[in-house]
């Protein structure tokens, strides 16, 4: 029930609220003797009662369901007797509103959290969709959609398109699939060793671009970079062997 004077909520058999102070004995007292005005609570055998709450301040009531109004005598507001015994079996929680033995969702609807999903997978952000599509099926386990995305946003999807790139020698590329891929987990081998080679790969391949050029002096600058980062290189040694004999 709820404290009348300040609104706090309060356990059912307070006698005190503990917020304002207020004595609810009082209050109780009004209840067990509202006759024609009050709630008809009946202590008749013949007359059957259902818990109830105020549909107003929330105060709880026993009411016979037979009756179409009564008056709270927390708040002293007439209300209508169906509506709060419906009121008593209803109650939200954490976006789900719970009616007797019935569930009925009130937060995000699965079309919404596969549409999220969908998006951040068109995004290559293989970790965030694939939270959304757990989402769903927390909802539905058996969601053919979320269970194929699911699937797209494992680890093997990233890690093929980052060796199809590196094959090509679109480093830079390639890095930002291996690093997807580590999104998804961290601690992969094929990962971290393929961002690796993507780090040394890039300097490598500009500096053979501007060794067709046959501007030496810059690609020996980016076979320099590749040594500093693995200085057994052997294509970044040759490459500057080849930049020397030409600038020299």
């Amino acid at each position: 029930m709820f404290c009348m004077k300040c609104g706090q909520e309060l356990p059912d058999d307070a006698l005190f609220c503990m917020k304002c102070g207020t004595n609810l004995q009082d209050f109780i007292n009004k209840t067990s003797s509202s006759s024609s005005e009050g709630i008809k609570m009946s202590t008749s055998a013949a007359v059957r009662v259902v818990p109830a709450k105020c549909t107003n301040c929330g105060g709880s009531l026993t009411l016979d369901p037979n009756t179409e109004t009564a008056i709270c005598p927390f708040c002293e507001t007439t209300f209508v007797v169906s509506q709060a015994i419906q009121n008593y079996n209803i109650k939200i929680q954490a976006g789900t509103v719970h009616i007797a033995n019935a569930n009925v969702q009130t937060g995000p609807s699965v079309d919404n959290l596969l549409l999220r999903a969908y998006e951040y997978l068109k995004e290559g952000d293989m970790a965030t969709a694939k939270k959304y599509y757990d989402q769903v099926l927390d909802l539905d386990a058996s969601n053919a959609d979320a269970r194929t995305g699911k699937e797209k946003c494992t680890i093997d999807v990233p890690l093929s398109q980052a060796y199809e790139y590196f094959k090509k020698g679109d480093y830079d590329t390639a890095k930002s699939y291996f690093n997807r891929a580590l999104d998804i987990d961290p601690s992969n081998t094929d990962a971290r060793v393929g961002a690796g080679k993507c780090n040394i790969g890039i300097p490598l391949s500009r500096a053979n671009e501007y060794l067709k050029k046959k501007d030496y002096a810059t690609a020996k600058i980016y076979f320099s970079r590749a040594l500093e980062m693995d200085a057994s290189n052997a294509d970044a040694k040759a490459g500057v062997e080849i930049c020397n004999y030409w600038i020299h």
